[in-house]
C-alpha cells in the first residue's frame, strides 16, 4: 500500500529532527567517569528525550493540522531556530522551562512564517535572549505580559510607585515575594525588556502602555507566551 501525505510529512519531519539532534547534542555518559556523574548524565538524557519528543509530538501534530508547511524545517529559519532549541540541550543541567520558551518561539514562528515573514535574524535574537534568562525572570516576563494585556494602560498620566508595580508582579506570578521581584528587575532592565525606574529615587516607574514591557520585551513575550 502506498504511503499516505502525511506518512512522507512525518517521516521527513523525524528525518530532519534525528539530523539536528544527532549534530547537535552531547549529553551521554564518558568512560570511566565518576558514578555520581555518570548518574546525573544518564537523568540528563532522560529528561533531553522527553523534551525532543514532545517537540517532535507537537511539530509533527501541527504540519498534519496544515498549521505548518510540511517543508519548514528545510528552509533556512526553519533549521537555524531548530538548532538553537538543540543546543540549549548541551548544558550540563537542561532547564525545562527555557526549553518551553524557545519551543514556544520556534512553533509560533514556524506557524507564522507564511503571514508573517519576521526576519530569520529577528526570531534567532528572540532565541539569544531568551538563552540568557533564567526560570524567574521568564515567570516575571509572561507575568507582565498578562497584565499588560488584561488592564488598559493606555493613560499616559499612569505613574505608580514601582512598590505596586512588584506586587502586582509578584502576586499574578505566584512568586509571592516582592524580594524576588526586585532581584530580577535590574537584570531585565538592563536587558531592555523592561524600561527603567522614574525619579531621582527610582521610587516611580511608567505604567504605559504595556505595564513596563518595552516594545522588544512586548514582542519576545508574544512568543513566549504562545500556548501550544
Amino acid at each position: 500500500m502506498a504511503s499516505t501525505k502525511s506518512e512522507s510529512q512525518t517521516s521527513e519531519i523525524e528525518k530532519q529532527l534525528s539530523i539536528l539532534v544527532a549534530a547537535g547534542t552531547g549529553v551521554i555518559a564518558k568512560p570511566h567517569e565518576n558514578p555520581v556523574k555518570a548518574l546525573s548524565h544518564i537523568i540528563q538524557l532522560g529528561i533531553q528525550n522527553k523534551l525532543l519528543e514532545g517537540l517532535k509530538d507537537s511539530f509533527n501534530f501541527l504540519v498534519k493540522e496544515g498549521k505548518i508547511d510540511e517543508e519548514y524545517l528545510t528552509s533556512s529559519k526553519g533549521y537555524r531556530t531548530c538548532q538553537e532549541i538543540i543546543k540549549s540541550l548541551e548544558d550540563e543541567y537542561i532547564d525545562e522551562t527555557k526549553f518551553n520558551a524557545l519551543k514556544s518561539i520556534f512553533i509560533k514562528a514556524a506557524i507564522d512564517n507564511e503571514k508573517d515573514e519576521r526576519s530569520e535574524a529577528l526570531i534567532l535574537q528572540f532565541m539569544s535572549i531568551t538563552c540568557m534568562l533564567n526560570i524567574t525572570q521568564i515567570t516575571i516576563l509572561k507575568a507582565v505580559y498578562d497584565i499588560s494585556n488584561e488592564e488598559d494602560f493606555s493613560d499616559p498620566s499612569i505613574h505608580l510607585p514601582a512598590q505596586k508595580w512588584l506586587s502586582m508582579v509578584a502576586n499574578k506570578s505566584n512568586l509571592t515575594h516582592i524580594a524576588i521581584v526586585e532581584n530580577e528587575e535590574e537584570a531585565l532592565m538592563n536587558m531592555r525588556l523592561i524600561s527603567q525606574r522614574l525619579n531621582s529615587d527610582r521610587s516611580g516607574v511608567a505604567f504605559r502602555p504595556n505595564f513596563r514591557l518595552t516594545t522588544l520585551g512586548y514582542d519576545l513575550c508574544g512568543y513566549l507566551a504562545y500556548e501550544i
